[in-house]
């Protein structure tokens, strides 16, 4: 069974420190099951093609390295990015294998810290000689990626930072949509649709927060409108009281939260408590059922913007390719994912399967960026892939919801209750 554990407690998966992975006790399976600790296993999957991929230790197995929280305050999400891959390397592998060869995958701990990333993928490709990669947050991918783009290594990863646009990478490949340009799509929504004139800022000092801070001043640079406040606040703050103040007594008929979902019930709820009625703004934020089901009523009227959302029942899946992915899970684990870190590590598994499933040669970075660059119209839990336009960025789509009664509904103008 899953850790059961308030996502209150998962606070800041990219800016987490901790130690190194736990690298001294490596085991290994081709069981499929989930594996449990932070000991670094494999697992079997597939998938068909005819091409002519060789592993980089010249068997027949595809080995898949990946670097993710498995311990510490972020194991939660770390966990769910791992079981996505773990489900789509079961999928795969039951039709076939990428090129007939199985698929096994290493998983080190890095407990969210880029320090630990940086041994666990220095490891994966010195000593294990994988044949791809997942990182899971984007200081660890960034801390990272220099190493994957030397060995010309693919790298799949759930980070939907905008800096990861601006990168000089071509190996990189993106399981989520792009929280810049969700960002862009909330601030749009915030001024147009809503009609907000008096903006209040609070940002995390994370380079995620720092990130969408600077993608959300650009925005509103094209309207005429008022910042009242800007605020900052370090990851893993649980005290807002200070900087809501000074957001208060400007008295803005909106909020602006830069910051990750896990943050974000604890500053609804002073928000509320402090007074605050109006609607707050987050890129993601309501995406995951665990946040706002600790935020409860104090969510009401959050406006978040998503690629996608976790359905609290899979008949309310949002495409066939998530039907699919939620399906296993269910039937693998015996409930529900509890956040939607999973559809990004299904979706980065999947992305990153077929890059090694099209290049001629994956041991050539030049047919791996190619590979990269040749996904278009593939079909992911976030929905439709397209990485032509180069970057590792894949997903430019972005929905409007708020919540309303604890559940996320889609934006209606028509429908604001003021």
């Amino acid at each position: 069974m899953l850790k059961k554990i308030l996502a209150i407690v998962i606070v800041l998966c990219f800016i987490l420190t901790g130690c190194s992975p736990t690298n001294s006790n490596i085991s290994q399976s081709t069981s499929g099951s989930a594996p449990k600790s932070a000991d670094p296993v494999n697992s079997t999957q597939a998938s068909t093609s005819s091409g002519n991929s060789t592993s980089r230790r010249g068997d027949d197995v595809i080995l898949i390295g990946v670097s993710t929280p498995l311990t510490g305050l972020a194991a939660q999400i770390g966990e769910m990015f791992q079981n996505g891959l773990i489900v789509a390397a079961e999928i795969a592998n039951e039709n076939g294998g990428i090129n007939g060869k199985k698929i096994e995958y290493i998983v080190y701990d890095d407990q969210a810290s880029p320090e630990g990333s940086l041994k666990a993928i220095t490891r994966l490709v010195e000593q294990d000689k994988v044949d791809g990669l997942m990182n899971f947050n984007g200081t660890n991918v960034l801390s990272t990626a220099h190493i994957a783009q030397a060995a010309g290594l693919p790298m799949a990863h759930a980070s939907s930072n905008p800096l990861m646009k601006g990168t000089e990478y071509d190996i990189l490949i993106q399981g989520t949509g792009d929280a810049g340009f969700n960002q862009e799509t909330l601030v749009r929504t915030m001024v147009e649709e809503v009609g907000a004139k008096r903006v209040a800022i609070i940002s995390s000092g994370t380079d995620f927060g720092q990130s969408l801070s600077k993608t959300g001043h650009n925005a509103l640079k094209d309207y005429t409108i008022e910042i009242v406040a800007d605020e900052i606040y370090q990851g893993g703050d649980t005290d807002f009281t200070g900087q809501l103040a000074k957001m208060i007594a400007g008295n803005p008929d909106a909020m602006l939260f830069n910051g990750i979902s896990s943050e974000i019930p604890i500053f609804l709820k002073q928000a509320r408590q402090m007074g605050y009625t109006g609607y707050i703004y987050n890129a993601e934020g309501g995406a995951n059922n665990d946040a706002m089901d600790i935020a409860g009523d104090a969510a009401t009227n959050l406006i978040f913007s998503a690629a996608c959302i976790l359905p609290r029942d899979i008949k309310d899946s949002m495409n066939d390719e998530m039907t699919v992915a939620l399906e296993r899970y269910v039937n693998k684990f015996g409930e529900m994912p509890p956040n939607e870190c999973y559809f990004r590590g299904y979706d980065a598994a999947v992305l990153l399967f077929e890059v090694l499933r099209t290049a001629p040669d994956i041991t050539s970075h030049e047919d791996i960026a190619n590979a990269i660059l040749g996904i278009k119209g593939f079909k992911g839990t976030h929905g439709v892939y397209d990485f032509s336009a180069g970057k590792g960025v894949g997903l430019v789509k972005s929905s409007i919801f708020i919540i309303k009664d604890g559940k996320p509904v889609p934006f209606d103008k028509s429908k604001l209750p003021f």
